[in-house]
């Protein structure tokens, strides 16, 4: 308890703990896994965590954090806290010419994902359109390529079975163009399945000197570092994604207008046949 008491105070996450802060928020999320009271008199403590994280560029383990937050604890007060400071950094790295990493995109789509399986499409919408009209449309779309690097099997359940519900239930609120492109994402993504995507990128980590090097070659930094925590139990009714997706596909074809003109006519060839792969191995037809 004094560990996570020190953790807990936001002072402590400046750009000199940089490089050790993976190892702290695996830490910290273990606890947020316990719902301690201590986190739930400390919420604002741990936001703040987040929006540090954040803006030091700590992308994965920054999201990782907020999806245990909202998995574990009533944050509604907190959201429109949480989304200001996502889409302020989106701001402040088109303004200064920042690329966002693989790992951003990554965590955005899977806190996005989380929210929405919790909460719902529209309401999502709802909050994002108070901070201002059209972001979160905006956004989606500007990161909507890395949709395809989604790294783990549970993070992939959880964004297919949310992006259905966004795509199909609020068909009407996406310009076209954008739909389609989130859509052809969403099935690159399930064509990759378990492949191995990428190469870990080593920006969650600054290997700024030796003495830091040092640190973390310590037997305890790499122990806590790599430890595995219970994955998120959110869509745990769902036991394949891709059906849960053709399945849905389906029954908004059916019912949303407009829908079924769009995947027949306006598809991307590749698209289409990945679709017509997908239907052979569910047996599931359009």
């Amino acid at each position: 308890e004094i560990i996570l008491k020190s953790i807990l105070q936001t002072d402590s996450w400046n750009v000199s703990m940089r490089y050790i802060m993976p190892a702290f928020t695996v830490f910290l999320r273990a606890c947020l896994a316990k719902k301690l009271p201590i986190i739930e008199e400390n919420k604002s403590n741990v936001v703040q965590i987040f929006t540090s994280l954040l803006n030091l560029r700590v992308d994965d383990s920054a999201f990782e954090l907020l999806v245990d937050l909202l998995t574990n604890f009533d944050m509604t007060a907190h959201f429109k806290e949480i989304f200001i400071a996502i889409f302020t950094r989106m701001h402040n790295d088109k303004q200064q010419g920042k690329s966002r990493t693989q790992n951003f995109g990554r965590g955005f789509f899977y806190f996005l994902s989380a929210y929405i399986v919790s909460y719902g499409p529209e309401t999502l919408i709802q909050l994002c359109e108070k901070i201002q009209p059209g972001l979160i449309f905006a956004s989606i779309d500007s990161e909507n390529a890395k949709l395809r690097v989604v790294r783990s099997k549970n993070q992939r359940k959880i964004v297919t079975v949310a992006f259905s519900k966004l795509l199909f239930q609020q068909f009407a609120s996406f310009k076209q163009e954008v739909w389609i492109n989130i859509f052809d994402n969403i099935v690159g993504m399930l064509r990759l399945g378990e492949r191995t995507l990428i190469t870990q990128e080593s920006t969650d980590v600054s290997f700024a000197d030796t003495e830091t090097q040092i640190s973390l070659r310590s037997d305890s930094f790499q122990r806590l570092n790599q430890c595995e925590l219970p994955p998120s139990s959110l869509c745990g009714d769902v036991e394949d994604e891709k059906v849960f997706f053709m399945t849905t596909l389906v029954e908004a074809m059916n019912h949303v207008q407009g829908l079924k003109d769009t995947i027949t006519q306006n598809l991307k060839p590749a698209t289409s046949e990945l679709l017509q792969k997908f239907c052979q191995q569910t047996g599931i037809t359009l």
